[in-house]
């Protein structure tokens, strides 16, 4: 956990060393209080990842636990025959473990649930304000590679915070998806491997698996979109799709400038 947070908050620090050094190509007002303030609010946005990530690896590292005792009660079945009386006394036990699992497992979908009620809005708001810094953060280095001079050091201070918000983004797609495609929704794999003919834990996992079928648990922005990897691509491709449409405009105003 220390390494992920000193290599993590090392990209704040190379921002504000940058920002330190290249600010003689900053001469506007605007463009030097973004200066002074932009290494601040990536400090913010990589410290709210940061919490976000590490709520969601404590829910996978519980859903790790319990599909290792699922994973415990498929090799007992299938080692155990129910057929001597003291056989039947540990299935009966098993059968309470697996209760408890089954309650346990209830209690952590309701904690994504409430997880994304209360990150789900701000979730969107880092989403929806990362995706247009990045679209502009973007277009300004097309432009400025378009230019006659380019300035090389504006262009890495300039995409010092796309660069930032492409890897918060990754890395909290990564680690919802790997939680729930990879944890999660193998619990209801594994209760079907299960082997048993006593009655009682029959009922219990198909009690189980109507659980997990009625509370299909994922990782939301307010229920707009999954955080998964489909919304990489999806931004992704708009991304792309702005960019070139302010390319296309921004080569329209420049050709009607010229003709005035």
């Amino acid at each position: 956990m220390l390494l992920r947070l000193v290599v993590r908050h090392s990209r704040f620090l190379v921002l504000g060393v940058c920002g330190c050094y290249l600010s003689p190509w900053k001469n506007l007002p605007i463009d030097r209080f973004f200066e002074l303030y932009e290494p601040v609010l990536v400090l913010f946005n990589t410290a709210f990842c940061f919490q976000v990530t590490e709520l969601v690896l404590i829910l996978k590292a519980r859903f790790v636990i319990l599909n290792k005792q699922l994973s415990n009660l498929v090799d007992f079945f299938t080692l155990h025959s129910i057929n001597t009386l003291s056989a039947q006394r540990i299935v009966r036990k098993k059968s309470s473990s697996f209760i408890k699992i089954c309650a346990l497992h209830h209690l952590l979908s309701k904690s994504i649930k409430l997880f994304n009620r209360i990150f789900g809005l701000p979730l969107l708001l880092m989403f929806g304000v990362g995706f247009m810094m990045t679209v502009i953060c973007l277009f300004f280095i097309t432009v400025e590679l378009q230019s006659p001079e380019i300035f090389w050091a504006h262009i890495l201070y300039t995409a010092l915070p796309c660069i930032n918000i492409i890897i918060d983004t990754l890395y909290i797609c990564d680690v919802c998806y790997s939680t729930i495609e990879e944890v999660a929704n193998k619990s209801g794999e594994l209760i079907h491997k299960i082997d048993t003919e006593d009655h009682d834990m029959i009922d219990a996992i198909e009690m189980f698996s109507l659980q997990i079928a009625n509370e299909r648990v994922e990782f939301s922005a307010a229920g707009f979109f999954p955080i998964n990897y489909t919304l990489v691509f999806s931004i992704v491709g708009g991304v792309t799709t702005y960019i070139i449409i302010l390319i296309q405009l921004a080569a329209i105003i420049s050709k009607q400038y010229m003709g005035h």
